[in-house]
């Protein structure tokens, strides 16, 4: 027994001997482990969250608003809009086919505040990337192929969905422009 109490002691002694000066000796030893750092590259992904949805141009909700529109009229073209998801955007213009991209980043313009959306696209892709610049319910979009790259007011449009169940009668536009019937 007064063997165990002696190499109690020296254990005792070896600790406080080997802990350096000011520590506790009662503190669990660091691990080694490295600390985090976090590199501030000036890109936040989630900045994009209140640009999520559908963006379509003022003059395209003036146009599909018009209650004269017939079904043929309202299926001409898809509507022009910017559909904007987490990680990727979407942009159909007047005319040609609809152009997708992934989001590559996000970040923050220094002389306007307009969130800068970069896509991964090749070089010769017509949009390459994205200005969005929110104001309220309506957002300045820079970039789009569809406005010549200059600077565009768009909005959302929720009544888009009820007025497409509306004008189609819950009828998709191929129906209507091939004639099917109702």
């Amino acid at each position: 027994m007064a063997r165990l109490q002696h190499l109690g002691l020296v254990a005792l002694a070896a600790g406080l001997l080997s802990a350096c000066p000011g520590e506790d000796p009662n503190a669990v030893p660091d691990s080694g482990s490295l600390p985090f750092l976090s590199v501030d590259l000036g890109e936040d992904k989630s900045q994009i969250f209140p640009l999520i949805g559908r963006w379509y141009p003022l003059a395209e909700i003036k146009r599909l608003t018009d209650r004269s529109l017939t079904a043929q009229e309202w299926c001409k073209r898809p509507p022009t809009h910017l559909q904007i998801k987490v990680d990727e955007a979407i942009v159909q213009c007047d005319e040609g086919p609809e152009l997708v991209a992934s989001i590559g980043g996000v970040r923050t313009s220094t002389s306007d505040g307009a969130l800068i959306l970069d896509l991964r696209v090749p070089r010769d892709y017509p949009v390459q990337k994205l200005m969005v610049q929110v104001q309220g319910p309506r957002a300045v979009v820079r970039g789009s192929p569809c406005d010549g790259q200059r600077e565009t007011v768009y909005q959302r449009f929720p009544q888009y969905e009820l007025l497409t169940r509306e004008v189609l009668g819950n009828n998709v536009c191929a129906q209507v422009l091939e004639g099917r019937p109702r």
